[in-house]
């Protein structure tokens, strides 16, 4: 049997991912400067700050006769891409597309406002492993909890507009600069890329195992309690790193018509 493919219930989340989709919005713009479809980016995993890749000057370059590295050159200095990005090429004729650590931290900032009822009309026949499904639940609870526990201390407010969270340092950096806080950040752009597109629910189911096997890994290595004393603002962006996790947790297990408990 395929995979479905989920489609939303509600027209509001379907329009926030594909407004906060970096893979949609910067495919876009490329597609718009050289008026050629071009296919949604992909991150690459090894980069940071978060970077995407497109290999269009490859293709153009073959089909020109030309030299990948020029055609790349000559895109790179015609499109126009979104604030905050900055556009490079490889001598390999790859354009590779940077965001500032500014522009990471406002988009996880907007993450925290995820709409209500993102759900969708696919019932799923297929059913999952039951030890990562309990993996996936655990750690979607697992950050429930943390955040109504700093809730309980006073120490965050969950609110809608959510709070301005102190992601950037003074000289602009962004404070979440562990490894394990960094590779947590980007699968959350990764699954927002996978909502924003429809991907199918295999590839959803996906996305949520590795976000949690992630999130999980963020919690172990990087102390959040602790640091309430020694540096508040630190705590503060690691709960905020928390809330988009568990969020989009939320959104990934109920569009694939599965629950999302607060509570195991």
């Amino acid at each position: 049997m395929s995979a479905k493919i989920p489609s939303w219930s509600n027209q509001t989340c379907k329009d926030f991912f594909q407004t906060r989709s970096f893979a949609l919005s910067l495919s876009r713009s490329i597609a718009t400067s050289l008026c050629e479809p071009i296919a949604p980016l992909r991150r690459h995993s090894a980069q940071w700050p978060i970077c995407y890749e497109s290999a269009i000057a490859r293709k153009l370059a073959a089909q020109q006769q030309r030299s990948p590295a020029v055609v790349a050159a000559e895109i790179a200095a015609t499109v126009t891409v979104v604030e905050g990005w900055q556009i490079h090429t490889s001598p390999s004729g790859l354009l590779r597309l940077q965001a500032s650590e500014p522009n990471i931290a406002a988009e996880l900032q907007r993450l925290l406002a995820v709409p209500t009822g993102c759900t969708s009309e696919l019932h799923v026949e297929r059913s999952r492993p039951p030890d990562q499904l309990f993996r996936v639940q655990y750690v979607h609870a697992r950050c429930w909890m943390l955040l109504q526990s700093a809730g309980r201390e006073g120490w965050f407010e969950r609110s809608l507009p959510p709070p301005a969270l102190p992601w950037l340092t003074r000289k602009g950096n962004l404070r979440l600069q562990q490894q394990a806080e960094r590779q947590a950040i980007g699968l959350l752009f990764d699954a927002v890329d996978a909502l924003a597109l429809e991907q199918t629910s295999d590839r959803l189911w996906k996305q949520a195992v590795s976000l949690s096997c992630q999130l999980d890994a963020f919690h172990a290595a990087c102390r959040i309690w602790s640091e309430f004393k020694e540096d508040l603002p630190l705590a503060q962006a690691r709960l905020g790193l928390t809330w988009a996790g568990q969020q989009l947790l939320q959104v990934l297990l109920n569009a694939l018509d599965l629950d999302a408990p607060k509570l195991l």
